[in-house]
């Protein structure tokens, strides 16, 4: 059984709001999944992003995990569906 907090496989994109990856971790991937609850299902709410660049903290604490911050600048190309009006 897992929890919320289990680190999903390198290979799969990241849920920032269920775990916790490092650096490391993110640089092993470029898509970023937001509103999810479950890496490994499909939600309508999940957004997915792809990640351009990575901007860690200076003053990070590997140790202490003190300023454990990052920042992501990602690539956001985006439909935009106009309904048609049926008179």
């Amino acid at each position: 059984s897992s929890n919320s907090h289990d680190q999903p496989p390198v290979s799969s994109p990241y849920n920032c709001n269920c775990c916790y990856p490092t650096p490391e971790m993110l640089k092993k991937t470029d898509i970023i999944v937001l509103g999810a609850h479950l890496s490994s299902k499909a939600e309508k709410e999940q957004q997915r992003f792809k990640i351009k660049h990575l901007f860690s903290y200076p003053q990070l604490d590997r140790d202490s995990k003190e300023n454990d911050i990052m920042l992501l600048k990602v690539l956001l190309i985006t439909t935009v569906l106009l309904q048609k009006k049926y008179h």
